[in-house]
């Protein structure tokens, strides 16, 4: 895994040195050893339920993950299907979206059963879908590869009007024959319910990374017909905090994609500035 990196610092660094990316990079901390150039960050998709006995595995799985290849990850979970279904006490809440709703019509994600994922939203042995043991498998054919685009994320928080406001400015890094959309999340993290166990029920679970809200629609919104290097371009969103919402613990999630086939190339994640 070193060995990988080591790597992925020198061919990183030797291809940047051909040609200057002028571009305002904020400081990184905890990226395995990567702090002064653009990252390559991978969405990982994990599609759970509070009532999915198998699904806490997965979320130790995905952290896991993440502690492992560190800021090189975007963790989202995404409660869907009968397993996310309110019912009886203890599990009354109900934390299903929109997005994620069609995120897993889809892919059809929870047919194949839960837990599962989704890595870029690319193929990964023929198929989008990817159990559990398979995460770390296709993020590591992914990390490696220096990224076509970066992200930044500035957000702000009215704490009068519960107005968040959140800029995105997205750089390119090499040419790019191909549209892209742009897309905006709001995760949740610390989230403190019920989650069904192996063990039985466990009361007082810490659900991780919740998808809350997509701001631009589900495949994210139409971003540049194609690109070349250096080109760049920002968008502002303005939305209002649902009155659920623990403010303190409220991520927004960018990604670019291919907006044909909806691969993530590049995704980024901030805490927001409240």
């Amino acid at each position: 895994m070193k060995f990988i990196k080591i790597l992925s610092i020198l061919f990183i660094t030797l291809f940047f040195s051909c040609d200057k990316i002028d571009i305002p990079l904020k400081e990184q901390t905890n990226t395995c050893g990567i702090d002064t150039i653009p990252i390559r960050k991978i969405l990982i998709e994990d599609f759970t339920g509070h009532k999915c006995t198998n699904c806490p595995d997965a979320s130790e799985i995905l952290q896991e993950i993440k502690n492992n290849y560190c800021d090189h990850i975007v963790p989202i979970a995404i409660h869907v299907s009968s397993f996310a279904a309110p019912s009886s006490e203890p599990f009354t809440n109900d934390y299903r979206t929109d997005a994620g709703n069609e995120l897993d019509d889809y892919y059809e994600v929870s047919n194949e059963g839960l837990p599962n994922g989704l890595v870029n939203r690319k193929k990964y042995n023929n198929n989008f879908v990817i159990g559990k043991d398979n995460w770390e498998t296709a993020t590591n054919l992914l990390f490696s590869i220096p990224p076509e685009v970066y992200i930044s994320i500035e957000s702000s928080y009215n704490d009068d009007t519960k107005e968040i406001t959140a800029t995105l400015t997205s750089k390119f890094l090499f040419d790019v024959d191909y549209a892209t959309n742009i897309g905006l999340y709001v995760t949740e993290d610390s989230i403190v319910s019920a989650q069904l166990s192996h063990t039985g029920i466990i009361y007082d679970y810490t659900h991780r990374h919740m998808l809350r809200k997509a701001i631009t629609p589900t495949f994210g919104e139409s971003l540049l017909p194609s690109a070349f290097i250096n080109d760049e371009v920002t968008k502002t969103y303005k939305f209002f905090a649902d009155e659920t919402w623990d403010i303190k613990h409220i991520e927004l999630v960018a990604f670019v994609s291919n907006s044909a086939t909806n691969e993530i190339i590049q995704a980024e994640v901030e805490h927001l500035n409240y």
